[in-house]
């Protein structure tokens, strides 16, 4: 009975101590816990912020630099979400580890407890039940013996108790470690996610990168073409010039053949680039007209007429303009029509005014199919808008 006795303070003391141990580590896990989450939340603020700004730079080609940084500062914040997701599972194991510990330590108790009760039974069954009388019969009173009766009873219901407690405190434990054993893989399953966005991120910082090289290379390559071009438009501009001084000189100085001067494209009003607009060192000396008519036919291929009738002086062709025609006016007025898929007119021909003289192309240093009209007096461009009527 002493020994039974000392194990049940023995059972009590290791119970008390485990569950303070439980309480002061679940305490401190949770404190610690509760911090990373709060860290958490914040970097998670601070993450949506970027990606608003990273919304808005992405847009612009001249914001890429930005944007990078933008990228950059995101996989930092990430990659600390994601060591404090791990932090955060650290924790975790080390409370299912615990509690791993604690319902062996049970399961220990149950197995000490129930072999003590086996035994007591086992040593009642080999004595026989005589053994239980005669420690009853050898009462000297009739206190003694229901005394001795009850504390037999109070025994067996002891250990049935202690076994049953033992089994539920056992039970409970369990369910915390399946509960931490769940938290531990969303957990897991959050840092798998950071780590996917990691890599989405490192993937868009590099295509950032690849197109910040394309758009600098496209950068080198136009103002190499803006120097060359510069240099074919002064060039072509010489040669322009000559053939209207040939022109005059050939056939005298002729007088203007009059009235106004009428819209080019028929059907397309659209002006893509206007007179003046800056071409490198030089300026546009034409304007270009482009786009689609009223019934939503493409400007490719479609007649280009003359503006007022006259002679033709010049069918050339050239880097910068493609295939072109020169109509010379009289009066020292000409015009002029580049990038054309064909021509229709030959030099020294005679042109009505209205009359197809070319068709619209995409021919030379153009970006899209487009005419590129020209109106020259004595040499000079000028502005066709203040010599024709807009649209026709």
């Amino acid at each position: 009975m002493k020994k039974y006795k000392s194990l049940i303070k023995t059972v009590s003391v290791v119970l008390i101590m485990a569950v303070l141990a439980s309480a002061m580590s679940l305490g401190a896990g949770a404190n610690t816990v509760s911090q990373m989450q709060n860290k958490y939340k914040n970097l998670e603020q601070k993450q949506k912020e970027l990606q608003r700004q990273i919304d808005q730079k992405k847009q612009g080609q001249e914001d890429q630099e930005e944007y990078q940084k933008l990228l950059n500062d995101q996989i930092q914040v990430i990659a600390e979400k994601i060591t404090t997701k791990d932090r955060e599972i650290s924790e975790t194991i080390k409370k299912i580890d615990l509690k791993k510990k604690e319902i062996s330590a049970k399961q220990r108790d149950i197995e000490d407890t129930l072999d003590l009760f086996k035994e007591r039974l086992r040593s009642m069954y080999m004595s026989g039940s005589d053994s239980l009388l005669e420690v009853l019969l050898s009462s000297e009173s009739f206190a003694q013996f229901v005394s001795r009766t009850d504390m037999a009873e109070r025994v067996s219901d002891h250990d049935r108790k202690m076994l049953e407690k033992l089994e539920k405190q056992k039970k409970s434990l369990e369910r915390t470690k399946k509960s931490l054993d769940d938290e531990k893989k969303i957990l897991e399953q959050n840092r798998n996610t950071l780590n996917d966005d990691r890599r989405q991120l490192n993937i868009n910082y590099r295509k950032s990168k690849e197109y910040q090289d394309v758009l600098k290379h496209q950068q080198d390559k136009y103002t190499l073409d803006i120097e060359k071009t510069a240099k074919e438009m002064e060039k072509l501009d010489r040669e322009i010039k000559a053939a209207i001084e040939r022109a005059m000189k050939s056939s005298g100085k002729k007088n203007y053949v009059g009235g106004e001067f009428i819209w080019p494209v028929p059907g397309f009003a659209s002006i893509s680039s206007y007179f003046g607009e800056p071409r490198g060192s030089n300026r546009h000396w034409g304007m270009d007209i482009a786009g689609r008519n009223s019934s939503g036919q493409s400007i490719h291929g479609k007649s280009i007429i003359a503006a007022n009738s006259g002679t033709v002086i010049s069918v050339a062709s050239s880097g910068v303009y493609g295939r072109y025609i020169m109509v010379d006016h009289g009066g020292g007025k000409v015009t002029l029509y580049a990038h054309c898929s064909s021509i229709a007119a030959s030099v020294g021909q005679s042109v009505a005014k209205g009359q197809v003289i070319a068709y619209v192309g995409n021919t030379g240093f153009s970006t899209g199919s487009h005419l590129h009209f020209e109106i020259r007096i004595n040499g000079a461009a000028v502005n066709p808008l203040n010599h024709v009527r807009y649209g026709g």
